[in-house]
């Protein structure tokens, strides 16, 4: 993945690297768990992943990873896993991407699908925001946006190894580069198309420099050999310093996105969702 990622990088066009990135995906079994229906949150394509055994009273809002710049192919089946475990229906917005449409065309999009559910009549109290990577970079500014509009905020964000510093802050991105599957190239090609020139310490390019009250739980799962993991730590800690209710279960050994490797068996990864899961039962109830 990383020999892919780093040939990836190499593609100036955005087209050009989407289509690259997507000639890896690997078949997810998780896929047959669930049952996919097209729809549209106003001008914008959107899926709804819906489980075929039990669900619960909740609903999951997702944001894909791709650094704001790609929808990979390869999310379907993590999605699905997702929503598999938590036993919710799940709705993924396919939000504009950079840099064709640069910051803040995908907290706009994102904002629009959580309206969307709140115009259905789902009870903010039984929603959970999630992402991965720049998605959970996403859900985080997600919530900001939804809490300076004044508007019901979910009951639980669940950021996975976050992109909170679209700046590309900390020692960690050089220092675990020998280790993680995310290439230090692609992260600062991605956080400039994303910015467009822009500033990336505006609070909702990058959530680590936001004011961080009023906001709903936050559950992070990072890994402790991701390029991210120092922007993460220091994420965890600004929120803890403003009296934020922010957990973060950082993971020995795993790389950026490792949630991801649960359909390959890796066990670390079922585990953390089997924890994920746990949390949000925690917060939402049985």
């Amino acid at each position: 993945m990383r020999g892919h990622l780093t040939r990836a990088a190499g593609y100036d066009d955005p087209p050009e690297q989407r289509v690259f990135i997507d000639a890896a995906n690997p078949p997810s079994p998780s896929l047959r768990r669930v049952v996919i229906e097209e729809t549209r949150v106003g001008s914008i394509p959107a899926k709804w992943f819906k489980p075929k055994g039990e669900t619960k009273d909740r609903t999951l809002l997702f944001l894909h990873g791709g650094g704001y710049v790609i929808y990979a192919k390869s999310h379907a089946g993590f999605i699905a896993s997702l929503a598999t475990i938590l036993k919710a229906k799940t709705l993924v917005p396919d939000y504009r991407l950079a840099p064709e449409h640069p910051f803040p065309a995908a907290i706009e999009d994102a904002v629009a699908a959580y309206e969307f559910l709140l115009e259905q009549g789902t009870d903010p109290r039984r929603i959970v925001i999630a992402g991965d990577s720049a998605g959970g970079g996403l859900t985080l500014a997600t919530l900001l946006a939804l809490r300076d509009k004044k508007r019901p905020l979910p009951a639980l964000a669940c950021p996975l190894s976050p992109f909170v510093d679209t700046g590309c802050s900390g020692k960690s991105f050089e220092t675990n580069a020998p280790y993680d599957w995310l290439v230090p190239a692609l992260g600062r090609q991605w956080g400039k198309w994303y910015l467009s020139g822009q500033d990336s310490k505006n609070p909702l390019a990058s959530p680590l420099f936001a004011d961080l009250s009023g906001l709903p739980p936050i559950y992070i799962q990072a890994g402790k050999a991701e390029i991210l993991i120092d922007q993460i730590k220091d994420f965890a800690r600004r929120a803890q310093e403003q009296k934020a209710d922010c957990t973060l279960e950082a993971w020995t050994g795993m790389t950026h996105d490792f949630q991801m490797f649960a359909d390959v068996g890796l066990s670390e990864a079922k585990e953390a969702l089997r924890k994920l899961a746990e949390r949000v039962d925690l917060v939402l109830g049985q």
